[in-house]
């Protein structure tokens, strides 16, 4: 009803676009493409995209959680294979995603969702949110820097100078050991 209105008594053409820039709703295929652009580690197109996004009028919080949708389903394409019968998913977004899935792990699918949704959370505290917004996607594209937490583990276990499991029982077996007062 408010587009029918405001787009009559404007004279111009109720369209999709114009829906989505009154509704701060952005295009599910340029959020798939903010999505790759951050996995593929391009921080300077990925900030311009995003620029674009919002000049459009979306919502940064829309925004956020369109690419957990995204993520998502880059999850079950990774889990399950390329998207079908699912009329939420178009063939172009299916392809796109699969394509996704086939370049990325699970830890680090896992790590984008945690960022995400943490940057959610974020919006409230910041009072520009597209600042927020971006500094997000900074750290997006460099978590795939970060070394997942079962590298993380892998080093702390293996290395001689830090063998966590082995100090830690010698301590547990020195205090059973030890005498009170002493």
């Amino acid at each position: 009803d408010q587009a029918i209105s405001t787009f009559n008594f404007l004279g111009e053409e109720i369209n999709e676009k114009s829906i989505r820039t009154m509704l701060g709703i952005a295009d599910r295929s340029r959020i798939i493409d903010l999505v790759r652009l951050i996995i593929e580690g391009n921080k300077e197109k990925a900030l311009q995209d995003a620029q674009e996004i919002f000049d459009l009028g979306a919502d940064p919080k829309l925004v956020l959680q369109d690419m957990l949708e995204v993520v998502y389903l880059i999850s079950r394409s990774k889990s399950f294979g390329k998207i079908e019968n699912d009329l939420t998913v178009s063939e172009s977004e299916s392809s796109l995603i699969f394509d996704l899935s086939k370049n990325i792990d699970f830890s680090y699918i896992s790590m984008i969702w945690q960022f995400i949704l943490k940057g959610i959370e974020e919006l409230s505290l910041v009072p520009n949110h597209f600042l927020s917004f971006q500094m997000l996607i900074m750290r997006l594209v460099h978590v795939k820097d970060m070394p997942s937490p079962e590298q993380v583990l892998e080093e702390a276990l293996g290395s001689d100078d830090t063998n966590l499991i082995g100090e830690s029982s010698e301590k547990i077996g020195d205090f059973d050991n030890s005498k009170p007062g002493t």
